[in-house]
């Protein structure tokens, strides 16, 4: 574990944190540009009311991907699904493929003698 020095909206942090310190200044500057950007799209806004709207947003954000990535692991088991059928369905057709192949075989044999 170490600590992170950060400076955001104009105070200071300390993050003990076991992420690699780049990372927790990457997560501290987006934090800091969407302060930012709110507070001058809302002047009137203190920097604490701009640091619960951020959070919303970002947990809105988060939910919503949550969401997507849920819908895509369901799409992604339907295709598996799909797959593991259309192969159960190739193999019985190989199957049927090689049992009339075998028959013709037979019946020619059949037809010569």
């Amino acid at each position: 574990m170490h600590k992170v020095n950060l400076t955001i909206a104009g105070n200071e942090y300390i993050v003990n944190t076991d992420e690699e310190e780049r990372y927790i200044r990457e997560l501290a500057d987006e934090v800091e540009r969407r302060l930012t950007k709110l507070m001058e799209d809302i002047p009137q806004l203190s920097t604490t009311m701009a640091a619960v709207y951020c959070a919303l947003d970002l947990c809105d954000e988060r939910c919503r991907r949550d969401a997507e990535i849920e819908q895509l692991k369901e799409r992604l088991r339907r295709a598996e699904n799909d797959s593991a059928a259309a192969t159960v369905e190739a193999n019985e057709a190989v199957r049927e493929i090689r049992r009339l192949t075998d028959e013709l075989i037979r019946q020619r044999r059949d037809e010569r003698a």
